[in-house]
């Protein structure tokens, strides 16, 4: 056996093992179907059932291979069970300080026709509004390291029934995300998620976390309801922090200083941080009730835990890219949403099972240099990389994803006499 197809080997038996982690309390079917998208996804890369279901190599037509696809798919919603086993999977890998990034993203259906629940959504890269679906995406990182690790991926649209709006689908995700997780985490959020539901809701579950204001919301500053944007801090602070823009890194020296606010609704006490950027006439407002020392080093955290958002940025646009993710065609909500959350399960396997695993170091180095990157591309955000070398390792073996059971051997069993037998002889 040449070296790629055992590797490919592999790779298909920790597809395989992670697969039937998530797969738990699923049908026999659906858990099969289930197996085979990821597999497919990992091959292919596309989320077009018929890509998937070339993946396979199986002697079924693709036609009815993806007839049964998208009928395990489509028949019931188990979307919200898939990341909920994402999470508890990942909780080992979460500590009390990894941070939690959180935020929305849209796939876009320009010319979609017969989609069920198809709405309005805000495309994010043109900033025009247009027809598709929202998405909740969650992921988990460190304030000074790299890796990244998916945790949830949610489609929902407002036109379905079953859906309760965007503060109830981001609701939902806070509850399901912290209760696995214990409580620990501090969770990291744009501007949009200043709500005061949202806000109530992780104060209620006793979540820390660092949110960037609007500069019309309310605060409370010794007895007096001022906007954020009016309130005076001083920036006592300065130092130099790594910005990403169009996904470069830069240096950008900052200034910061901090002041204590109260929320109308809460008698809790809360830090505002304030970032400017050097030759910026803007400003970031940062609310947190992480407990911090009032020191260059304690702010310096809230901004550099606040920058790192630009990897679930990064992480969507990765996964939007790698699996062709807009261009998915199903045309049942169910079948959406559960081909959403494969999708991020898909890239849960890739950095936390293939990317993180000391025992799968070796098959990671593997795979990135099966990806062919040149230099060091690879050193700020490997996911790219080993995406493609899972890929590249997979298409070169022929060898179907089920794997066939050997013939029955035609020679004839010896049976033994039993060991009492043995010591009457």
């Amino acid at each position: 056996m040449r070296d790629d197809a055992k590797l490919s080997h592999k790779v298909k038996a920790q597809i395989r093992h992670f697969a039937e982690g998530v797969c738990v309390g699923l049908t026999r079917a659906v858990s099969r179907a289930i197996s085979e998208v990821l597999f497919g996804l990992c091959k292919g890369g596309d989320v077009k059932l018929t890509c998937i279901g070339r993946c396979l190599k199986e002697k079924t037509s693709l036609k009815k291979i993806v007839e049964r696809i998208s009928r395990n798919l489509s028949r019931k919603d188990f979307s919200r069970r898939l990341n909920r086993r994402l999470v508890e999977g990942s909780a080992s890998r979460v500590e009390a300080d990894t941070l939690l990034v959180m935020d929305e993203s849209d796939i876009q259906k320009r010319y979609a026709r017969s989609m069920e629940h198809l709405g309005r959504v805000r495309d994010g890269s043109e900033g025009k509004i247009g027809q598709g679906y929202s998405c909740v995406d969650i992921v988990a990182t460190e304030v000074d390291g790299n890796d990244v690790i998916p945790l949830w991926g949610q489609l929902y649209s407002v036109r379905s029934g079953t859906c309760g709006g965007e503060n109830a689908e981001v609701t939902w995700a806070i509850r399901d995300v912290s209760e696995r997780l214990s409580g620990r985490g501090v969770w990291v959020m744009d501007r949009g998620f200043d709500r005061g539901r949202l806000i109530k809701e992780l104060l209620r579950l006793k979540q820390r976390f660092i949110v960037r204001l609007r500069g019309r919301r309310h605060l409370m500053r010794r007895l007096r309801k001022v906007s954020a944007s009016e309130l005076r801090v001083p920036m006592r602070f300065a130092a130099e922090v790594t910005k990403v823009k169009n996904g470069r890194k830069r240096r950008k020296r900052v200034e910061f200083g901090q002041a204590m606010v109260r929320l109308p609704f809460s008698d809790e006490r809360f830090r505002l941080v304030k970032v400017r950027f050097k030759g910026s006439m803007g400003a970031m407002l940062l609310l947190t009730n992480v407990q911090i020392e009032p020191t260059i080093e304690g702010l310096l955290w809230v901004v550099k835990a606040y920058l790192a958002r630009w990897r679930v940025e990064e992480s969507i646009r990765q996964v939007k890219q790698s699996y062709n993710l807009e261009d998915v065609r199903l045309r049942s909500y169910n079948g959406l949403r559960n081909m959403t959350a494969l999708v991020t399960a898909c890239a849960n396997f890739v950095a936390c099972h293939v990317g993180l695993r000391t025992k799968l170091q070796i098959l990671a180095r593997k795979l990135l240099d099966a990806s062919q990157r040149v230099g060091n591309i690879i050193k700020n955000f490997k996911y790219y990389a080993l995406t493609d070398g899972l890929k590249a390792i997979l298409q070169s073996s022929s060898a179907p994803w089920r794997e066939r059971k050997p013939p029955p051997s035609p020679q004839l069993p010896i049976l033994f006499p039993a060991s009492r037998g043995l010591s009457q002889i």
